[in-house]
């Protein structure tokens, strides 16, 4: 994730905080210190920030911010009058809280697009609204940018490293840039490019991933799209796809990247990715209930083995299913440290062989014919040589 990204993001956990709990509250406290440290960085290589919000984005110093598409603060601070914000280097912790207090207190009392004038002015801060002028200048450069379209979601990778990195030191994530990075994916996959260009390589196994979980996420939208989930329920697929594996943030690098068996004690720390990662994320806040239940059950099988092992055996959630088949798909067609790349018709050939038993058949049915439909071969009834792989206690995913 970007500085610019970063402080932003900061910046809306303070307001956020102030908004539930006020000013003297340590959690408030703690929230400004997660603050001012982004800026202090950001200011080191911008002497002049500058941030505008313009119909739901954010633009920082004329150049749109793809990684925070969605951010839920820009469009309150529009609304509210406050369209751009500017900081410059000399600005110290006090005059940063001086300009959060007020800005909250303002944004708490001030309604939507409420006809009164609005603005901050400090030493090194300065908040209010856009000229008109400026307003047409931006977006003008909005539609430029859009004008060309995304080739793929490779620019999305450093948002992902930022949530795993925020699970791994806070234990808990930024809603708002898992939602940017969907918004990203949604308009690429309507581009209608062929599905298999769209899957980022892996080019370090260190990034595996981080890559891993934005190609789950683009196979389990097109899928969810293929067999006729609403669009407005796609976007939650999605999002559940990609954060399915955050428990990892907690899984040792020397244990992911390992290049031999793992040792039992290596697979029991494996197995707990599950249930480290809904934790994460139900502690991110309301609205990733759905996510959290698709990181806990992805790798329960349709039959009801796997792990984790709930207390009443029972079947995955059918978005579960969908994720589980999208995450062995791309898995095995990646190079891992432990074994090759498999060959397209092989995974397939392995998929079929997993139907009615640890996988559900109707995915597997739909999952083959959306590849079908994207030029490639549908799975066929015959068996591939050889298992070895399918015993190796190292999971798909």
């Amino acid at each position: 994730m970007k500085p610019e990204a970063d402080f932003l993001i900061a910046l809306g956990q303070v307001l956020s905080t102030a908004g539930l709990y006020g000013e003297q509250h340590p959690a408030y406290r703690s929230a400004l210190d997660g603050a001012f440290d982004p800026l202090t960085r950001l200011l080191a290589s911008h002497p002049e920030v500058r941030y505008s919000f313009l119909d739901g984005e954010v633009i920082f110093a004329n150049r749109r911010l793809r990684s925070l598409r969605d951010w839920p603060w820009a469009g309150t601070l529009a609304e509210r009058g406050f369209g751009r914000i500017e900081i410059d280097t000399g600005v110290d912790r006090a005059e940063f809280e001086r300009f959060l207090v007020t800005l909250a207190g303002l944004l708490e009392r001030i309604k939507p697009d409420e006809d009164r004038p609005r603005s901050i002015e400090l030493p090194h801060v300065r908040a209010g609204p856009m000229a008109l002028d400026e307003v047409e200048r931006l977006r003008e450069i909005d539609r430029g940018e859009e004008s060309a379209p995304r080739p793929e979601v490779d620019e999305e990778t450093g948002a992902v490293d930022h949530l795993f990195d925020q699970a791994q030191a806070r234990g808990r994530i930024s809603l708002a840039v898992a939602r940017s990075v969907i918004h990203s994916i949604s308009v690429v996959l309507q581009q209608g490019r062929p599905l298999l260009e769209l899957l980022l390589p892996v080019r370090r196994h260190d990034e595996y991933t981080t890559v891993h979980s934005l190609n789950v996420s683009v196979l389990s939208m097109s899928l969810a799209e293929a067999v006729g989930v609403p669009r407005r329920d796609i976007r939650d697929i999605g999002e559940a796809a990609l954060l399915h594996d955050l428990g990892k943030a907690f899984t040792p690098p020397e244990v992911l990247q390992k290049p031999d068996k793992l040792s039992p004690d290596d697979w029991a720390i494996v197995q707990k990715h599950p249930e480290d990662g809904a934790r994460i994320i139900i502690r991110s806040g309301p609205g990733l209930e759905f996510a959290a239940v698709v990181a806990y059950e992805h790798h329960m099988t349709w039959q009801g083995g796997g792990y984790p092992r709930p207390r009443y055996p029972r079947r995955p959630h059918p978005v579960s299913q969908m994720v589980q088949v999208c995450d062995m798909f791309d898995a095995l067609r990646t190079e891992r440290p432990f074994r090759g790349p498999w060959p397209l018709q092989r995974i397939l050939d392995y998929l079929r062989e997993l139907s009615g038993t640890e996988l559900n058949p109707d995915v597997i049915e739909a999952f083959g014919g959306m590849l079908a439909r994207h030029g490639v071969h549908r799975p066929g009834p015959g068996q591939r040589n050889g298992r070895t792989e399918s015993t190796s206690p190292v999971p798909p995913g």
